[in-house]
């Protein structure tokens, strides 16, 4: 992945992969990691105030908006975010963003309507968890180990990844 490094003066049209970004601790203190879906493979670092800026505009995953770098009279950095016209207004979708889900019926073609941000990453990590266990086990047999993951052992590790994640995003 490349880092897209904004240039004061010129508007960068961009759409970012993920609703939020990881927070790091870079040479100038707190900044914060966005995984961009255009232009591809591309990854921002920026300070708290163009985050701020970012998370106002409230956009979804993929919708395009521009972001300005700029500095002012003091030699500060400001940002501005806009909106592309033509563009959708962000719509809070109440659905799941997962990997496809298969179960020995088939695939599951509607996932749950999930409306909070909080339900959303806990359906993800438990869809995560089934997943792993199920390739865990495929593997196992390939072996000759076979191993064999029940509710409860999918619950606890499905705890267990929600709990790091939520570590992880508390640091």
């Amino acid at each position: 992945m490349s880092i897209l490094k904004l240039q004061p003066g010129k508007p960068y049209e961009i759409a970012l992969k993920y609703k939020g970004p990881k927070e790091t601790t870079g040479l100038s203190g707190k900044q914060f990691l966005y995984t961009l879906a255009s232009p591809s493979n591309h990854i921002m670092y920026v300070p708290p105030v163009a985050h701020e800026e970012i998370q106002s505009l409230k956009a979804e995953p993929g919708e395009l908006f521009t972001l300005t770098k700029t500095i002012g009279q003091n030699g500060a950095h400001q940002y501005e975010v806009q909106r592309i016209p033509g563009q959708p207004s962000p719509i809070h979708k109440p659905m799941a963003t997962a990997q496809a889900i298969s179960s020995k019926t088939g695939p599951i073609v509607d996932p749950p309507t999930l409306t909070t941000d909080e339900s959303r990453r806990i359906f993800r990590q438990l869809v995560a968890t089934i997943q792993a266990c199920q390739a865990a086990e495929q593997f196992s047999n390939q072996i000759d180990y076979p191993v064999s993951f029940g509710p409860e052992d999918i619950r606890a590790m499905a705890i267990s990844g929600f709990i790091e994640q939520s570590r992880r995003a508390a640091a």
